[in-house]
């Protein structure tokens, strides 16, 4: 009946595809089924009575030898430990070997090996693993892609923005009336130029892009220019006047600061005055008339504010008053006039608003 027993227990060993060894405590081979054979490319019956590391390649035995006895005098029943062993061409095939004992440390006498090729799950596992890095990496490259035409699409928002704001820049400067407005860098290059001021001299502001300011000032005035730039360039704001051929103008500079507050461009405001100091200089001329012919003619003109002080006193009746031009600025007419009681009335109703002649 043992023999029996003994038959089919080794057919089914001979049947599965794992491999099983049995060695006793000096690590002898008792037993061995065929897949083991197998996966050393042996027989197993030449395995019978041979050290179970003599299966490996002999560089590798000695290590084995040493390992056997440390697992088999402390490794618990169940214990499992992974190996790779060369096979027919390149590649080798991992062998993963669970070890069963049926005494406890210190008793043991045999230890069944139960060996199993694991070289196909363990690559399934490593194709899952990089199939799924793999599917991570696409999900990574699908939204920096997204991301990426989100930038190109905001990109070209705010090149089309920038677009309108230049085109308004330059509809603006085009038209600015009566002036100019310039763009200039800290070596006093233009690089911006434009306005209505360059049209009605049938100048084209084009021609001065990358020129000097020498282009635009006089060389008397020259030099007054590039000192109040240099303080633009430190941050201030300027405003000055000057002449050119003829015509009178009005600069205002202010700096550009970049996005790091850096100022390589400063901005210039520029207005033709002239028709301005045209009129200053006739209301100037007609003031000097004025005074010239209430200076000579036999009346008194003053004036009062409203405390009744004289801020004007002028003419050249003034002098039978005992008075020069002018002595009664800042004098109070109440005071001066205390005596004359209808000038005072009069000048009361005067500052009240009304419009008053006396004698």
């Amino acid at each position: 009946m043992n023999e029996l027993f003994n038959g089919f227990s080794q057919i089914l060993l001979d049947q599965t595809s794992d491999g099983i060894v049995l060695t006793d405590q000096n690590g002898l081979i008792l037993q061995a089924n065929r897949a083991f054979a197998n996966f050393h490319a042996c027989n197993a019956a030449d395995l019978i009575g041979k050290p179970m590391w003599s299966v490996l390649p002999s560089e590798q035995q000695e290590k084995a030898r040493a390992q056997f006895f440390e697992i088999f005098s402390s490794w618990e029943s169940g214990a499992s430990f992974e190996t790779i062993i060369p096979s027919k061409g390149e590649s080798s095939i991992l062998l993963e070997t669970t070890l069963y004992f049926s005494e406890p440390v210190g008793e043991r006498t045999k230890m069944l090996a139960l060996v199993r090729d694991i070289t196909e799950k363990r690559n399934k596992q490593r194709r899952q693993i990089l199939q799924s890095e793999m599917d991570a990496l696409r999900t990574q490259f699908e939204q920096l892609l997204k991301a990426q035409k989100q930038v190109e699409k905001e990109l070209r928002d705010s090149q089309a923005e920038l677009r309108k704001s230049q085109q308004l820049f330059e509809s603006i400067a085009k038209n600015f009336p009566s002036g100019a407005i310039n763009v200039l860098d800290r070596a006093y290059r233009i690089v911006f130029a434009d306005g209505e001021e360059y049209r009605k001299q049938n100048f084209d502001p084009s021609t001065l892009i990358g020129q000097s300011i020498d282009a635009l000032f006089p060389n008397k005035d020259l030099a007054l220019a590039k000192a109040r730039y240099d303080k633009v360039f430190q941050g201030e704001t300027q405003h000055f006047e000057f002449e050119n051929f003829g015509m009178f103008y009005e600069n205002l500079a202010v700096p550009l600061p970049d996005e790091n507050g850096n100022i390589h461009q400063i901005l210039t405001v520029t207005l033709n005055i002239t028709e301005r100091i045209e009129r200053e200089k006739q209301i100037k001329r007609f003031e000097e008339q004025l005074k010239l012919v209430i200076k000579n003619a036999p009346i008194v003109l003053w004036a009062v504010d409203k405390e009744g002080r004289f801020t004007l006193s002028e003419g050249k009746g003034l002098e039978k008053l005992g008075f020069a031009p002018g002595d009664a600025v800042g004098f109070s007419a109440f005071e001066l006039y205390s005596f004359n009681k209808t000038f005072i009335e009069m000048l009361h109703k005067a500052l009240a608003g009304e419009s008053v002649e006396f004698e």
